[in-house]
C-alpha cells in the first residue's frame, strides 16, 4: 500500500510553519525590546518600549490570523 501525499498539501504546511516561525519570531522580539527599554527614562529607551509593543501586538495578530484560518479550513470541510 502506498501513501500519497499531494503536493500542494506538502507546500501548504510548510507555508503554515513559515507563518507561525515568523509570528512566534516577532512575538518575542517585541517582549525582548519591551524587557530592555522597561524601567528607563530614556527617549531612546521609551521608544523601545513602543516598538516592543507594536511588535507584539503584530506577532499576536499573524499567530491569531492562523488560528482562525485553521479553524476556517477545518469548519468547512465539515459543512461540505
Amino acid at each position: 500500500m502506498e501513501i500519497r501525499v499531494s503536493r500542494h498539501r506538502i507546500v501548504e504546511k510548510q507555508r503554515t510553519w513559515r507563518i507561525f516561525a515568523t509570528g512566534l519570531a516577532v512575538r518575542l522580539a517585541g517582549i525582548v525590546l519591551i524587557w530592555l527599554g522597561d524601567g528607563h527614562q530614556d527617549l531612546f529607551r521609551k521608544g523601545l518600549v513602543v516598538l516592543g509593543v507594536i511588535l507584539s501586538v503584530g506577532g499576536i495578530g499573524i499567530l491569531r490570523y492562523l488560528l482562525i484560518s485553521g479553524l476556517h479550513k477545518k469548519l468547512s470541510r465539515i459543512d461540505g
